[in-house]
């Protein structure tokens, strides 16, 4: 039978206030803190921009090797701008597909002494975390804008 005193321990019991948070809460705020890092992180730490730089480079020098390539089978002399030779190589099957701009903001391909070359911003040129990553044959093909 229910005594008093077992009704005011089970009273006591049940009106104790809970301190601190569940492991449910507690997992749900680290979610939500992991998916605004990983939204944020990459931005910060500049990966994006670092990786369209270097998307960039290897699409110049495969455009270079397209180029050197029809050179050497032809012979032909080639066009006086980019646009030209870009549509040159598309045409005899040198290159696949439509060749887009650089992704890079503010880069663009040049044709200089028959090379292509990649123009950057120097904001991104003078980045040295961007151009210290590079290797010898990357920083070949890039040339920076005053």
């Amino acid at each position: 039978m229910c005594t008093k005193r077992n009704t005011r321990r089970y009273a006591r019991r049940n009106t104790k206030i809970e301190k601190g948070l569940t492991l449910m809460e507690i997992v749900i705020v680290l979610a939500i803190v992991a998916i605004i890092g990983a939204i944020v992180a990459p931005n910060l730490f500049g990966t994006t921009e670092r990786a369209r730089l270097r998307s960039d480079i290897q699409s110049t020098i495969v455009l270079r090797n397209a180029l050197d390539l029809y050179r050497l089978e032809t012979g032909a002399q080639i066009g006086a701008s980019i646009d030209q030779v870009l549509q040159m190589l598309q045409t005899n099957g040198y290159i696949a597909g439509q060749v887009s701009s650089p992704q890079t903001e503010g880069a663009s391909w040049v044709l200089s002494n028959d090379q292509i070359l990649l123009v950057v911003p120097a904001d991104i040129a003078s980045n040295t975390q961007l151009t210290n990553s590079l290797t010898q044959t990357e920083r070949s093909v890039v040339q920076n804008i005053q």
